[in-house]
Formats: structure tokens, sequence, C-alpha cells
């Protein structure tokens, strides 16, 4: 009887198990706004928005190469952008990529740039490789550098998270914070976009990308 007792006890706590699991996935899917892995295509694979804009960025290492090489000041140059992104909350939320540098720029070049139009923020790196941010569509500046640097040739980690009920922005490097903006809002202008380039600077990251997401 015992024995019976307890395969009934096993069994119900594995269908428990099963249908957190289950749970677990669904909020998550529901939670994703956009879900580029740019492995073999520029689609999104929520289904919920267009597949990413793009000129000459090319398939390698199951990512992205970008050249480096803005497209307008070199017709052999790449440039890379989303469509409106329409279910993108600007006011909270959170965004990862993972990254890969081919090398430190000769002057800042952008990891990733939030909002094609309005620029209204952007995760850059320096010539001595140290992370940045800028907002506004303010050139990036020395003294918001971090003291980590981005080591290249090898893939990191870029987790974004933004909330405009506690005004605070942060930014993790391979899960370590790397970036904190406390009493911060942004002004987005309502521009939910993304890139790889910053028109105005005539810039692009240089490197390759995978596994765009927004949450």
């Amino acid at each position: 009887m015992r024995t019976i007792y307890n395969m009934i006890y096993l069994l119900l706590m594995v269908s428990v198990f099963i249908s957190c699991g289950k749970e677990d996935i669904e909020a998550e899917s529901t939670s994703i706004i956009a879900d580029y892995p740019l492995i073999s295509h520029f689609d999104d694979v929520s289904g919920n928005n267009p597949a990413i804009n793009q000129q000459n960025v090319v398939f390698e290492d199951q990512s992205i190469f970008i050249d480096g090489n803005y497209l307008w000041d070199d017709d052999t140059g790449s440039v890379l952008w989303t469509s409106v992104i329409e279910k993108w909350d600007l006011d909270d939320f959170k965004i990862s990529l993972d990254f890969k540098l081919v090398e430190w720029p000769q002057r800042y070049k952008p990891i990733l740039v939030l909002g094609n139009s309005k620029r209204w923020g952007m995760i850059s790196v320096s010539p001595l490789g140290f992370m940045n941010s800028a907002f506004h569509d303010i050139p990036p500046q020395k003294e918001n550098n971090t003291i980590e640097k981005v080591e290249t040739n090898e893939w990191h980690k870029l987790l974004i998270e933004y909330s405009s009920d506690q005004s605070r922005f942060e930014v993790y490097l391979n899960d370590n914070r790397v970036i904190l903006k406390e009493n911060f809002q942004i002004i987005h202008g309502g521009d939910q976009t993304l890139a790889a380039h910053h028109g105005g600077l005539g810039i692009i990251f240089h490197g390759n990308w995978k596994n765009l997401k927004i949450y």
C-alpha cells in the first residue's frame, strides 16, 4: 500500500512540475515582443514584427557580421535597423543581445543604437575598449565610460533594462551591471526602432550580432 501511495505522490509531483514548466514557457513567449536569432535569416521568430532591414550584412559564425564601414561613407559598407516594433513599451522594457567585437575602434562606435531616427540612446565602445552610454542624440562622452573593458573576438551578452516609473536605466555585460542611471527619464520621441548604426555620426558596429530580443 505504501508503494502505491509513493507512486501516486511521485506522479502528482511530476504533473505539477510539467504544468509549471509549460506556464513558464508560455509566460516567456507572451512577454517577448521581438526575437531575432540572426543565425540564418533576419526574421522576427516571435511573428510580431517584419524582418530586420539591412544592406551588405552577411552571415558568419552562426550570426550576422557587420563590417564596421557605414554605408553612405563607403559604397561597400553596411547598415542595419529594425522596422517599428509596435508592441514595444518604451517606458518599461528589457533588451538583450549577444555580440562580438572585431577590434577596439579608432573612435567611438555603437554596439546598439536605441531609436534609429531619434537616437535616444546608444551603448558604444571607446577606442580603449571601455563601454559607454549616451542619450538623446548626444555623442559619446569620455566621462560616461565604464571601468569595464569589452574584450575582442569573444562573445558577450548585453542586457539593457529601463523603467520610467522607477526612473532607472541599467546596462549589464555578461550578467554584471556596468551602467546605472538613477532619477533618469528617457526622451524617446516614440521611436520604436533599433539599429547597429548612428546615422548622424556616420558610425556603425564592427563585429557579430545574434539573439537580439526585446521584452
